[in-house]
């Protein structure tokens, strides 16, 4: 009974995050062991400062989890670092009136909420707060901490065993969590938080790293909204499961905002009603996709991508399969390989879904590699998946409409592009090895 009234809980917060995009998520990679925290850890995350006119001096907060605890680093910078306030010297003193930092965590599931606080010299103090709200100062979990002290900052590390919690999150669930900074009265800079209001939701991926994000551009904004909404917070979902964070944009700033923080970007009909903004291209990406980004593009309009590039070898055609039937649209062609079997098995998927309406033919086809096409129109075949390495990046290319899940496609095509990268280095070595003799000779 208890294990369905969690899995219950579970999907009504799972439903209740959809309708709220608004809540802040944590990603947590799964580790083997707590020494690999050093090597993977969520994207740090900044506290910002609970006063208006008075700031905080910058926190950092990072996180992952094993089997057996939660983990934590903060980063506390302090330029005067002389004033750092640490008097209490026991357990369960007055640690919020010093210079600490407060994890509060629940799993929503017992109605209690746990408080874990720790000054710079790595005293504790911990209690809970029943589903009631009654205090209980009594509570003695074993966690485990240590602080270290720099010339302009200080660093805490935490471990909490679930097992002192009683509970133990399961694969691709959320429990919310907020983090305080305390700046032990001293008027030189304002307590931190994270998140301004409320709590954020820690989601415990089973992916391995959590540290990278993805920008999605809407070109049509009511794709993500009304009843589409379901759908746009499904596929947040659905890209934190593999580790990536989701970053879902409609507008030019929040694209630029958002631009440094990612390392793959997602054009949903980059021409299409809500057009990417022109500067966006030269300044943004095509230096992003030259130094290693990979960049998909999916429309069933043009892409003018010689322009985004400024690269006229870049002009593919939008074309269409057409007056054939849904029965006759299936893949006519997928290229051998990795691609379209590793991570995820793409290919059973393609061999028998429905295929794109539209897909796209280069002008300079033996630049782009052909990964799937389709039978089109006047018995001619068109592509609707193809790559293309652009410097060190790459650049694919969909129809709109593949019946498979953007997530999975994207593992897929990272695991792709790296391999690709790989392929280049090999053949980059080989070539100076045989310039490098060829010149003794």
């Amino acid at each position: 009974a208890l294990k369905l009234e969690r899995i219950l809980f579970n999907q009504w917060q799972d439903l209740y995050q959809m309708d709220n995009a608004e809540i802040p998520k944590l990603l947590l990679p799964l580790l083997a062991q707590s020494a690999d925290f050093s090597i993977s850890s969520s994207r740090p995350q900044e506290l910002v400062s609970t006063a208006p006119d008075l700031k905080s001096y910058p926190t950092t907060l990072s996180l992952a989890w094993t089997k057996e605890a939660l983990l934590l680093k903060w980063v506390c910078r302090d330029p005067q670092i002389g004033n750092l306030k640490a008097a209490e010297s026991k357990r369960d003193g007055k640690l919020l009136e010093d210079d600490s930092v407060e994890l509060v965590l629940s799993s929503g599931f017992s109605g209690e909420t746990w408080h874990f606080v720790l000054n710079s010299k790595g005293v504790q103090q911990d209690y809970r707060d029943s589903s009631t709200g009654v205090r209980d100062d009594l509570w003695n979990p074993d966690w485990q901490a240590k602080t270290s002290l720099k010339a302009d900052q200080w660093e805490v590390e935490m471990a909490i065993p679930f097992a002192s919690l009683g509970q133990t999150p399961n694969e691709n669930e959320s429990w919310q969590a907020r983090f305080i900074r305390h700046n032990g009265n001293r008027q030189d800079f304002a307590q931190a938080v994270f998140p301004a209001k409320e709590t954020a939701s820690l989601y415990f991926s089973a992916a391995p790293r959590t540290d990278r994000a993805l920008l999605w551009w809407a070109g049509k904004p009511e794709e993500l909204k009304g009843k589409n909404a379901a759908s746009a917070a499904q596929a947040v979902q659905d890209f934190g499961k593999i580790g990536w964070q989701l970053h879902q944009v409609t507008s030019g700033e929040e694209l630029l905002a958002l631009h440094d923080q990612c390392s793959a970007y997602w054009f949903r009909h980059p021409a299409g009603p809500n057009p990417v903004p022109v500067e966006y291209w030269g300044k943004y990406l095509v230096p992003a996709v030259k130094n290693g980004a990979l960049a998909v593009f999916v429309s069933y309009w043009g892409i003018p991508l010689e322009q985004y590039f400024n690269d006229p070898s870049l002009k593919v055609k939008s074309v269409s399969c057409g007056e054939i039937s849904l029965a006759g649209r299936v893949s006519n062609f997928i290229l051998p390989g990795d691609w379209s079997t590793k991570p995820n098995d793409l290919l059973s998927r393609l061999k028998r879904r429905i295929t794109p309406a539209y897909g796209f033919v280069p002008e300079n086809a033996e630049s782009w590699t052909i990964l799937a096409s389709a039978p089109g129109k006047d018995d001619k075949s068109y592509p609707y998946i193809l790559a293309r390495r652009y410097g060190k990046g790459m650049i694919i290319l969909c129809g709109d409409s593949i019946p498979i899940s953007s997530a999975t496609m994207l593992e897929n095509f990272v695991l792709y592009h790296q391999s690709k990268n790989q392929d280049k280095e090999s053949e980059d070595e080989s070539t100076a090895k045989k310039e490098h003799v060829n010149d003794k000779i």
